[in-house]
């Protein structure tokens, strides 16, 4: 979801003097909150909890140990805070992504200035428990710096977590890679990149149990400038295949990648002329690829300034939730959220933040009910320091009205798109057994999708003819998965979140 994670807040000279365009085609806002303290306060990653509540994780300079500090904030889910913690020490320590397990906890990875065995930066791995008490810590590294970007849980339920590093490789910085088991020990670390700077922003689990990343490379670009770079290994890190987008002859950026069943998709930024100051040149950048890395289709979303996407999630009808900071002088980058259909055409985008400051979203996930959240930052002016910036909006096109069944045999029958929570799923959790049920009168349900928590495809089938509005669901691994059923024309009819907290009888 995420992407490389700089030395300092990176929007903090974009500030302008006009008004933020706070609504551009606004959706139901559910909450707008900032958090924060005397100092600057900037939230990096996020994800919906098992209760229904927010857990965000971030950066905080205000009352920490030394520098800025790992700040880790659960709120209920209109952003009501449960309570938060700060981890840190001498120095710089700085998050970058959250993964929720399945008893609740928490694993965040970053990196740290204060835990390291050497006087440079390291990979820092932190497992927090649900009611926000610090489990173990690792942190990772060599003598020079290493910085995690990414992390995504295996089907082992360990960890993959995607790195720049300037202790290992051929380069001056490229690609680390690495695995651990569920207690954050390295089981493997895998390096990529050349001679000059490569570095990784974004890591998923792909369908084969592999893995994707994606970065920036400047060792094998299209001539000067940097390209966006995608790495496919197997599931023991071997490089399976790489390919890279982009301009030529400008620096474009890969800042977050999600696996889907027939492809990945990447946002990022395109077209960012080298010979102009970066806040002046760039277009926001998502890009679709099969599994072998073939452009299926790319977007590129203008700006009369610099327009950088941060974070990509595909929404539960197959588009796609994106998020990012857009700049258009004379006013200030501010904090933008869209939503783009199912081949990255921009359906909706809204501004949100602080009137006459710089903002940024940094990341954005869907909720169980359809809601949109995102987190970043706003507040930030040439006197005042930036505060975490949370918002939460209602999607309100994901309300579709009419399908056309175009199953043979049906004649081409349209029928009404069912409500969200139409299906039910019982029981709620479940000890591994569990039934979908809809009303066959009704509907006209032929393929199951069965997703986990991080969206990795788990099953998919084709339901059989005699539609008896009912399928059996059995589950060997604990952990919230998501139950997509779809019509004949391959409409997503209704999603069914489900807490799995045994497995199922052989």
């Amino acid at each position: 979801m995420k992407k490389i994670i700089h030395h300092g807040p990176r929007w903090a000279l974009m500030l302008g003097l006009g008004l933020l365009c706070s609504s551009l085609y606004s959706q139901t806002l559910v909450f707008e909150s900032s958090y924060g303290g005397g100092s600057t306060e900037l939230g990096y990653d996020l994800l919906e909890t098992m209760d229904g509540g927010i857990l965000t994780v971030g950066f905080t300079g205000t009352q920490t140990a030394g520098l800025d500090d790992f700040y880790i904030l659960k709120t209920d889910s209109i952003g009501i805070e449960e309570w938060s913690i700060t981890h840190g020490g001498f120095n710089n320590d700085i998050p970058a992504e959250v993964v929720e397990l399945d008893d609740g906890s928490f694993v965040i990875v970053g990196w740290t200035g204060s835990f390291t065995s050497s006087p440079s930066r390291d990979i820092y791995l932190v497992k927090v428990s649900a009611d926000g008490n610090i489990v173990w810590t690792h942190s990772i590294g060599g003598n020079g710096t290493d910085e995690a970007t990414g992390i995504a849980t295996t089907n082992d339920g360990g960890f993959i977590i995607s790195a720049l590093t300037e202790s290992f490789g051929t380069g001056s910085r490229n690609v680390w890679l690495l695995r651990t088991d569920s207690m954050g020990d390295t089981l493997w670390t895998k390096n990529f990149g050349g001679m000059s700077i490569d570095y990784a922003s974004d890591v998923a689990v792909a369908v084969d149990g592999g893995f994707i990343v994606t970065g920036t490379t400047q060792s094998f670009s299209n001539g000067s400038g940097e390209d966006v770079w995608l790495i496919k290994t197997d599931a023991s890190g071997n490089l399976e295949w790489d390919q890279t987008y982009g301009a030529q002859d400008a620096n474009d950026r890969g800042n977050s990648v999600i696996a889907l069943a027939d492809g990945y998709v990447v946002a990022g930024m395109y077209n960012n002329d080298i010979v102009q100051a970066e806040a002046n040149t760039g277009e926001g950048y998502l890009l679709k690829t099969d599994l072998q890395g073939n452009v299926q289709w790319e977007q590129v979303y203008p700006s009369a300034n610099r327009f950088m996407l941060n974070s990509v999630h595909q929404t539960v009808d197959s588009g796609f939730a994106i998020c990012g900071q857009k700049i258009e002088f004379p006013d200030p980058a501010y904090y933008w959220v869209g939503k783009a259909d199912d081949d990255g055409d921009l359906l909706w985008e809204s501004g949100f933040g602080n009137l006459n400051s710089v903002g940024q979203a940094e990341a954005i996930t869907q909720a169980s009910n359809g809601d949109f959240i995102s987190v970043g930052a706003s507040g930030q002016t040439q006197s005042t320091q930036a505060d975490l910036l949370m918002v939460r909006l209602s999607d309100t096109t994901l309300v579709d009205t009419t399908v056309i069944d175009t199953t043979p045999g049906t004649n081409g029958i349209p029928f009404t798109q069912l409500a969200k929570g139409s299906l039910a799923v019982y029981p709620n959790p479940t000890a591994g057994d569990a039934t979908l049920s809809w009303d066959a009168g009704a509907v006209n349900v032929k393929e199951i999708i069965i997703r986990n928590a991080s969206g990795q495809l788990m099953e998919q089938w084709q339901r059989f003819p005699g539609n008896n509005g009912r399928a059996e669901l059995e589950f060997d691994q604990p952990g919230i998965y998501f139950v997509e059923a779809r019509n004949g024309a391959g409409a997503t009819l209704d999603i069914q979140r489900i807490l799995v907290v045994g497995s199922a009888a052989p």
